[in-house]
């Protein structure tokens, strides 16, 4: 294990010290959110598995008949990393048992140690993307600019936003394209170095990031394939050895099946394994669909995934993408020495492709977290761009060398600085003020009451008491300390009679009507119909927003600021707060 870690380091310290730089500046950049919400007992991040869900999603795992939204393996890999407060905790409660641990590791000391210790891990895991992007880059790129296209594909990565964000949180998104990216290097060495052997350890990585997050599937089950068969064809020497190529794909197959099926329990869980798989590929997938199964919805979707990129870089930064990807395929005709590398060169691109058929178009969905492993894809091809533009223009003259360097400046500047609006929005998240507020105005004796996941609850004590009500029974709701729970109508506020009402936008938009407006290729998840069909919650809200429930907004916590626009993204970032009071108290 020793001589391992110091084989990697060594790998880590040879890397160009441009990289460095760019690590530490994706360092910085992705550290900000782990203060982001705490203390709390709870966390900010919708789809978050920290603090409360990876322990309860592993035992469930491996408890027969039982299954969990996610797979084990980077569940497994938080339990180890937080162990240390869990052994804490079971300490202060003096048992083992459940019953006895978890209202003692439900305070926020506990659960903000692990939520810092898990989105630690993340950013980690997301320097590790960084690295392997670049890595990827200095493969493909002409041998004269591999240096500078592994340093421009470093910056172009950290310089996208959405990756930003998805670093410093805890859902899985980062942590699954941790092992992708680095199962793509693998591929893409595989092919450009003429070692077919590699393709066992790229098909392990794939299993793992599969076995992180099983979409993880659809960014190598096409293009594997698909760039196999395009080496045999292009390249002479692939064609000599095809019988040895065959060999090690099937041999590195067999190895990634296996670990799939071993980390998702097909040995000890089967019956949990088939449920969990009619699960994905039902309610799980398609009760969330955005999109019609007709022509428009699929003219529609196409639209929407090629606009998807400004969802993680300004549109603009898409031309070092396209003069980055002629780069790569432009070589001499035949199968001489640099076939390999024109062949891989379409590995990014087939990765991006594969998952766009084989995930977005399946489940009709093009999200920021769904297009992220396309981006991150794109952003080996603009980092040679973005090398050539600085560095590459010298022989057409001064001034076109100067142009290309203040390209390279303002549009990637352009992306750097949406990642610091990012991160200014989870700095001064709306949901401080609202906390502030609350604290300044609301009486021991006052009652706070407040709606919906515990994901999007404010953090008491918020000076009076907290009162969350809902029609869900409170054994299926997260306990959160210092909120009492209720079982009630939501419109029967009038015999309840809180001083303050405080309302989450991010939660409160699906409880209305208006979100019930399909069109051009669109529809309505059937999730987000059964939501607003809920009458009571529906009309509660309605009437609360209009007044008609004895009730006035006295304070609204929004996201301001002189330099910093708005930035929302996964219903997380910059919820606006609602506060309203009762008439005349």
């Amino acid at each position: 294990m020793n001589g391992l870690l110091r084989r990697q380091l060594g790998r880590l310290a040879a890397l160009p010290r441009g990289v460095h730089a760019v690590l530490v500046l994706a360092a910085l950049l992705h550290a900000v959110g782990l203060s982001w919400g705490v203390p709390s007992s709870a966390a900010w991040d919708v789809d978050a598995v920290a603090p409360r869900d990876f322990l309860p999603g592993l035992a469930s795992a491996f408890t027969p008949g039982h299954y969990h939204t996610y797979p084990p393996l980077h569940l497994a890999l938080l339990t180890v990393a937080t162990l240390p407060v869990s052994l804490a905790a079971a300490s202060a409660a003096g048992s083992w048992s459940p019953r006895a641990v978890m209202p003692v590791i439900l305070d926020p000391t506990y659960m903000s140690a692990i939520t810092v210790i898990a989105r630690l891990v993340t950013i980690v895991m997301s320097l590790g993307v960084v690295v392997a992007v670049a890595l990827i880059a200095g493969e493909l790129a002409p041998p004269s600019r591999a240096r500078g296209a592994t340093v421009g594909a470093a910056l172009f990565a950290t310089a996208g936003a959405s990756f930003a964000y998805y670093a410093q949180t805890t859902n899985l998104d980062v942590p699954y394209l941790f092992w992708a990216t680095i199962a793509a290097l693998g591929i893409v060495r595989a092919v450009r170095r003429r070692e077919p052997r590699r393709l066992r350890s790229a098909l392990v990585f794939a299993a793992c990031a599969v076995a992180t997050k099983d979409q993880a599937y659809a960014m190598f089950v096409l293009s594997v394939p698909g760039v196999l068969v395009l080496w045999v064809l292009r390249d002479g020497w692939a064609r000599a050895n095809v019988a040895s190529i065959v060999r090690e794909v099937i041999v590195a197959g067999a190895l990634g099946v296996l670990v799939v099926l071993v980390a998702n329990g097909a040995l000890w869980n089967p019956t949990g394994l088939s449920a969990r798989v009619r699960f994905l590929s039902g309610s799980a997938s398609q009760d969330f669909a955005i999109y019609t199964e007709d022509l428009a919805g699929r003219l529609t979707f196409a639209t929407d995934v090629v606009r998807a990129f400004r969802f993680h870089y300004p549109p603009l930064i898409a031309v070092f993408v396209a003069v980055g990807l002629v780069l790569t395929v432009r070589a001499e005709r035949g199968s001489g020495p640099d076939a390999p590398r024109v062949v891989a060169a379409f590995v990014p691109l087939a990765i991006a492709l594969s998952f766009t058929l084989a995930f977005d178009l399946v489940a009709r969905r093009t999200e920021e977290r769904f297009t992220l492993p396309q981006a991150l894809m794109l952003a080996v091809y603009g980092g040679i761009g973005v090398d050539y533009a600085w560095s590459g223009l010298a022989h057409r003259g001064r001034y076109v060398e100067l142009l290309g360097r203040a390209a390279c400046v303002v549009v990637v500047g352009a992306a750097l600085w949406d990642c610091l609006v990012l991160d200014a929005n989870l700095v001064w998240d709306p949901r401080y003020d609202a906390e502030r507020f609350l604290r300044a105005h609301a009486r021991p004796d006052d009652v706070v009451e407040v709606h919906g996941l515990t994901v999007y609850l404010l953090r008491p004590p918020l000076g009076g008491r907290v009162v969350r009500v809902g029609a869900k029974p409170t054994a299926q709701r997260g306990p959160v300390p210092g909120i009492e729970e209720v079982v009630a109508p939501l419109s029967d506020i009038r015999s309840r009679r809180p001083r303050f009402v405080a309302v989450n936008e991010c939660y409160a938009w699906r409880h209305q009507r208006r979100s019930l407006e399909p069109g051009g290729g669109r529809l309505v998840p059937a999730a987000q119909r059964a939501i607003a069909s809920d009458d009571d919650a529906t009309t509660f809200f309605e009437e609360l927003q209009s007044g008609r429930l004895g009730y006035q907004v006295v304070h609204e916590a929004r996201f301001e600021s002189a330099i910093f626009p708005r930035r929302e993204l996964h219903a997380s970032v910059s919820c606006p707060i609602v506060i309203y009071g009762r008439d005349g108290s």
